[in-house]
């Protein structure tokens, strides 16, 4: 990607990511995982605004490892969705090993809660509140009780060093009040599939920390209110 600003015209890079999320398509309260997959990657291209590429670099490998390891598991298994990898995890024994797909998934989804929750600190927290307090909020809100000491204090340092708003902004593009409509436009879309993807693991029982469906308050609704783990 170029060094210029993530902008095409009156649309942020943002808006070009929730078109894409809108296509990953449901079946029996499932994500389609190819479809899923694709979604991910460009959403990727987000983390070069959030500078520190020693921090983001770290985030964005784990999140493609894992996302190999989901694609191979419904190479095995030959199954199209989620669910239906899900399912044949559990039934032969295999969920929990560290190259599964379902522990993949199972990490996959942390980190876009965290993310996304993120991303909702920025837009809604007030000008003046630095962009790594809302970082470290988010973190504690969802990822943190899942790591480890040493994964915490790489991401508690990783997480000071993310740049100024001001800087974040002009990353993303020109104009602030373009970034934030796209933020708002991605984040309602990827939540309406993040959402059922908690709900099933909290429903197989897959999940004991991080449980807590995102709500992301729609641009008709700004009373809202985001909440995590």
């Amino acid at each position: 990607m170029s060094e210029e600003p993530m902008v095409m015209g009156s649309k942020t890079v943002f808006h070009e990511v929730a078109e894409k999320w809108s296509t990953v398509t449901m079946k029996d309260g499932s994500l389609r995982i190819p479809c899923f997959v694709d979604a991910v990657i460009d959403f990727l291209v987000v983390f070069k605004a959030l500078g520190s590429a020693f921090f983001t670099d770290m985030v964005k490998s784990d999140m493609k490892q894992n996302l190999e390891k989901i694609q191979a598991s419904a190479r095995k298994y030959s199954v199209e969705t989620v669910r239906e990898m899900v399912e044949a995890e559990v039934r032969d024994q295999v969920y929990m090993n560290s190259t599964s797909g379902t522990e993949a998934l199972l990490w996959l989804k942390r980190t876009l809660q965290f993310i996304l929750l993120l991303l909702h600190n920025i837009a809604t927290q007030e000008s003046k509140t630095p962009l790594n307090e809302c970082a470290l909020q988010a973190y504690r809100d969802t990822l943190k009780p899942c790591h480890n000491w040493v994964l915490q204090r790489m991401f508690d340092a990783g997480l000071l060093c993310v740049p100024t708003r001001q800087s974040f902004f002009e990353e993303l593009g020109a104009n602030e009040d373009v970034v934030r409509v796209g933020m708002q436009a991605f984040m309602e879309v990827a939540v309406n599939h993040l959402n059922p993807l908690v709900a099933f693991f909290n429903q197989e029982r897959l999940e004991e920390v991080c449980s807590a469906p995102l709500k992301i308050p729609s641009r008709r609704d700004a009373t809202g209110t985001a909440v995590a783990c």
